[in-house]
């Protein structure tokens, strides 16, 4: 089935798919699959469902399942000073067929920067809701203005590229791209590679 949706055969995937998770449904690759062909077919709620599972079903634990979710939510509404933000919701809104994917996440976990704003800002809306503080409008700032004027400075973020490409370069990644491929030029980019090579430390 792999093969075949490699090599664009997307009825043939199917049909090998289909019939794979018909005979072990617990598989955490075939789902995957199965929701790339559903994604690729415009049927985005069932990809969503596929993956979803594909996730809870993941070996290697990366991410929390969809029980922690319902788990939090539930203590949530048992203690009165317990606040949900619900992360996942807002993440969705700002994805693509409100299916998280890398265009806010830089591999299984971390976000990358505008994920970020969206965490902080989720975080930001849910204490002003539940009324922990109060401020003028005066000083707040837009969603739009923490993206524009968000405090991450060239080496921060040439540090988390090249911080990621690293991990991407080993076990489960196992990306081909090799490590010396960046380029390191500017002294923006030399001090981030000397930083996260453990050569310099970042209040030098």
């Amino acid at each position: 089935g792999v093969k075949a949706f490699d090599s664009h055969d997307i009825q043939g995937a199917a049909s090998y798919l289909q019939l794979a998770n018909r005979m072990d449904s617990l598989d955490a690759l075939c789902n995957y699959y199965l929701g790339l062909l559903a994604y690729q077919q415009a049927d985005y709620s069932i990809a969503k469902e596929y993956f979803a599972k594909a996730r809870d079903l993941d070996g290697l634990r990366f991410r929390a399942p969809q029980q922690f979710n319902e788990i939090l939510d539930e203590l949530c509404k048992k203690y009165v000073y317990a606040h949900l933000v619900d992360t996942k919701s807002a993440f969705e809104s700002y994805s693509n067929n409100q299916i998280i994917g890398k265009e806010l996440i830089l591999e299984h976990v971390h976000p990358n920067l505008k994920g970020y704003a969206i965490l902080s800002d989720a975080f930001y809306q849910a204490m002003k809701k539940a009324q922990l503080f109060s401020v003028s409008s005066e000083n707040e700032i837009s969603f739009a203005q923490l993206l524009q004027e968000m405090p991450i400075t060239p080496v921060d973020s040439l540090a988390g590229i090249y911080r990621i490409g690293k991990l991407k370069n080993s076990w489960p990644f196992n990306e081909i791209h090799a490590q010396d491929s960046f380029i390191v030029q500017s002294v923006e980019e030399r001090l981030a590679w000397e930083f996260v090579n453990g050569n310099v430390q970042w209040p030098e």
